[in-house]
Order: structure tokens, then sequence, then C-alpha cells
């Protein structure tokens, strides 16, 4: 027997302002930040059931500050770059405790991802490309995500500056590829990653964030190499009496130093040249918080830092912190991106 029921009656309580209820459907946007709990009641020719539905109220640009695990505060996004910019953020914020909670879109898949966590590595005085200082907050992510090309290219190129990871973490737009020499070729894994398909990196961000994101010098040890005579290729500057790049970066990831590793052959870079260790890994006993994917599956993490023995080897970082060379071609290398708010 089947039996057909008809004629259901509904009804919602309790709905914060800016939401509507109509034939079991909820929508709408809530006009307050807020937890709702909003009885559903549906009556028809069998009886009455009633259910609470639990609205979690936030604003598109609410970021979520959590410390030692636990939330701490929610608060809109201008207002904590507010905060960091006016310098009241590093007397409430610990660069060893905090992370910050935000939304973006997956670049690969175009999944909204929520709850993304930041690292608040730590308050420096950085300097930006017409000679000025400013204090700003670093922010890393604090799993790794970004993979599916060769980080550096496949020619055995190892220059941060020439990186396709760089162009793609400092783009917005859709053609983030640009050749920087003669063998340099988009190198997409598994064609996850075209130029015409994937916008650069900053297009995922919340625009609010993008736009305080500031553009702070880099440095980097160079393998001084002629790399073929190519002439596209600048020899590297001489900073300190060392072969280094000095780049203006809005996103880059962090040198072996900035993490707090000293090498452990003569072909590291010198302790500290690439940037001195940053408050977040001085309180790491391992790379577990960085070192973690989003299927949290533990994975090594590449450096901006060149091995200094050729010009087809970097970096690399695994789950004990622990360094290692590896090859730029290695297009399942993942990184961690950071930036400066200021």
């Amino acid at each position: 027997m089947n039996l057909l029921i008809a004629n259901n009656v509904w009804r919602a309580n309790n709905l914060p302002d800016g939401l509507t209820f109509k034939d079991g459907v909820i929508s709408g946007n809530p006009n307050a930040r807020g937890i709702y709990t909003v009885p559903v009641t549906v009556t028809n020719e069998l009886g009455t059931s009633t259910a609470n539905i639990i609205i979690k109220a936030r604003y598109r640009d609410d970021v979520t500050i959590m410390k030692d695990g636990a939330e701490l505060e929610v608060i809109r996004l201008p207002e904590l770059i507010t905060a960091i910019q006016e310098g009241t953020a590093q007397s409430k914020y610990n660069c060893t405790t905090t992370q910050m909670l935000i939304t973006l879109v997956h670049p690969l898949t175009g999944a909204v991802l929520n709850d993304i966590p930041l690292n608040f590595c730590s308050f420096r005085t950085v300097t930006l490309e017409d000679g000025t200082t400013k204090t700003g907050l670093i922010l890393q992510f604090a799993k790794t995500l970004w993979k599916g090309f060769a980080p550096f290219g496949t020619n055995g190129f190892n220059r941060w500056k020439y990186s396709q990871l760089r162009k793609w973490l400092n783009a917005s737009g859709a053609s983030w590829f640009t050749s920087s020499y003669t063998a340099d070729t988009l190198t997409p894994h598994e064609g996850s990653y075209t130029d015409n398909g994937i916008k650069g990196f900053l297009s995922y961000l919340p625009s609010a964030l993008v736009e305080a994101i500031l553009p702070v010098k880099v440095i980097t040890q160079a393998f001084f190499d002629d790399y073929n005579e190519d002439a596209a290729i600048d020899d590297p500057d001489y900073v300190n009496g060392h072969d280094a790049d000095v780049t203006y970066d809005k996103v880059f990831i962090p040198s072996f130093s900035e993490m707090g590793i000293t090498g452990n052959d003569e072909f590291f870079p010198d302790t500290g040249f690439e940037g001195t260790t940053w408050d977040y890994y001085s309180a790491l006993s391992n790379g577990n918080a960085i070192c973690r994917d989003f299927d949290d599956i533990s994975c090594s993490v590449i450096t901006r830092s060149a091995y200094l023995d050729g010009t087809d080897k970097i970096i690399y970082v695994n789950n004990q912190l622990q360094p290692s060379a590896g090859n730029v071609y290695n297009a399942d290398s993942a990184s961690a991106p950071a930036f400066v708010i200021g």
C-alpha cells in the first residue's frame, strides 16, 4: 500500500532578522552575527513533528581567531587588518599560539574551503620597495596545499627569483605565466595547472586581505651560474658578501633559516642570511604543524632556499624539521605560502 501525504503545514520560530521561511525552506541573509536555535514544525494528517535547526550566522568577511586550538574571538577581516596596521594586535595575539581561520576557493577544484588555518608567525619590521620600513604580521598557511606543477621549473634552475611558484603566488589574473629564459616553460602535473584555466594565487584570497598584503623585501642566497649564457638571466646581486637575489614579493615561501633550520653541510645557505627565525618556528619542537596536507597526511615542504651545489636542487624540510636537498622539478612538492599584513 502506498500512502500519499499532502498538505504539510510548516512553521519556524526564532528566525534571525533577515531570514524567511516558506514551504520548508529557509532563505535570506541574517542581519547580525550569532548562533540561533530555530524550532521547525511540520504538521499533516499523520500528526506533528518538530526538530531544532542550528543556524550559525557570520558576516562574509568574518575570520575566527583561534588560541591554543580554541576559539578566542570572531572578528571582521577589516577590523583585524586595522588592528595589525595600528599596532594594537601585537599585544593581543601571541605568535606562537594564535591562528586565523579564513575562507577561500581551492584553485584546482573550485570548492569553497572554510576555516583554512593561517599561523601568526611573527610581528616583524619589513622593508618595502621604496626603502621605507613598516611593522607587519607574517601569516603562513598552517597546512600545505599548493602543489601540482614543478615549483622552480623542469630545467634545473633553483633561483626563487625566476621560479614558476613565485610567479603564480604573486599573480591575480588568468595569464600568470611568462617565460623568464629560453628553457622556461610551464610544467603542468597531470593537467592540474594550465596557463588558461588556473588564475594567480591572489585571485583565491579574500579581496580585503589581498589589499592589505605588503610587497616586502625578500633575500635569497643564489648559486652563481651563467645558465648556459642565457641573456635573459641576470647575475645575482652581491649582498653582504654573498651572491643573492633581492625580490619584493607579496607572497613567498619561507627560507630554511626563517623556519629555524640549521644546514648540515657546506652547501646550505649561511644560517640567518635569508632571514632570522620566525617566532612561530622558534616555539616548534617538530614540524607536524606545517608538514601536514589537507588530508592530514604527513609531507615534506619546500623552502625558497637553493642547495648551493649547482642549479638543480632546493632545500626541503620534513615533518621532523630536518632539511635535505631535493630536485627543483618535483611536481608533487608541497609549499606553505606566507605573506605580510601591515
